[in-house]
């Protein structure tokens, strides 16, 4: 189960890198793995994810020189 979620960070990581909203990349990454009633901990899971995901892409920021690209759309929810 780790591994699934570390990949699900990664993903969700990525998305953000490329411009994608933090909430519509969940969506996606979890939609397109077919996770979508996965809960990998338990109710507080989400806050540790949300900590997770930051945390690979300032790591990405810092170590890769990578840029967070802005949204260029607006999230409809």
């Amino acid at each position: 189960m780790f591994h699934i979620y570390n990949k699900v960070v990664k993903a969700v990581g990525e998305l953000i890198l490329s411009g994608i909203w933090y909430s519509d990349a969940c969506e996606i990454v979890f939609k397109v793995m077919g996770l979508e009633k996965w809960r990998p901990l338990p109710e507080s899971w989400w806050e540790r994810f949300e900590m997770d995901v930051n945390s690979y892409t300032d790591r990405e920021v810092h170590l890769s020189k990578r840029k967070i690209s802005m949204p260029k759309y607006k999230c409809i929810f």
